[in-house]
């Protein structure tokens, strides 16, 4: 693990983000302190460690539910989701899967479906830190946009009325 030695504040159209880094300009992840790649190689990243903090300050998780780069089996190969939200601290139950993109990078969201129906989780949230939309997968091959995500220790049925909003827009745009 490395020392985080500078702070860099970036500005994104849903929030801001400090990103921490090390002495190589490498950041170090917010929830499991490990050490990246530099912002310049990927340009995800600020979106990631805003997410991070949303899940934990906004949305009641603790940080030792929550990890990155989580291997996922689709068929005959493994792909990585950006951000994992287990139900517990044990880490054995996915809850949420959020996959993030660069700001104005408009595709994911299939991808984030492809995820959630491969490991069977119900909840996923993409954003390109500009816009934002949060999915519900109750059954297979199913993929209903809802108004928000569920806060710790909630259900699908704690959003009641936000799930069924028939003229919700999936994606959210800042202004």
């Amino acid at each position: 693990m490395s020392k985080v030695i500078f702070i860099k504040k970036v500005i994104l159209g849903l929030g801001q983000v400090d990103v921490n880094l090390d002495a190589k300009d490498k950041v170090i992840d917010f929830v499991t302190g490990k050490t990246l790649k530099t912002l310049s190689k990927s340009p995800e990243e600020p979106v990631r460690q805003w997410y991070e903090r949303v899940l934990i300050d906004k949305y009641g998780y603790d940080s030792a539910q929550i990890d990155i780069e989580v291997p996922i089996q689709m068929g005959s190969s493994t792909k990585l989701a950006d951000i994992v939200v287990y139900d517990s601290q044990a880490k054995v139950k996915k809850l949420i899967i959020v996959e993030t993109k660069k700001p104005l990078k408009k595709e994911g969201v299939t991808q984030l479906q492809s995820y959630l129906e491969a490991t069977g989780t119900e909840f996923g949230v993409w954003s390109n830190g500009d816009d934002i939309s949060y999915w519900y997968h109750g059954e297979p091959q199913s993929y209903e946009p809802i108004g928000r995500l569920i806060r710790s220790g909630e259900t699908i049925d704690d959003i009641g009325a936000v799930k069924y909003r028939k003229e919700f827009i999936a994606v959210r745009h800042a202004n």
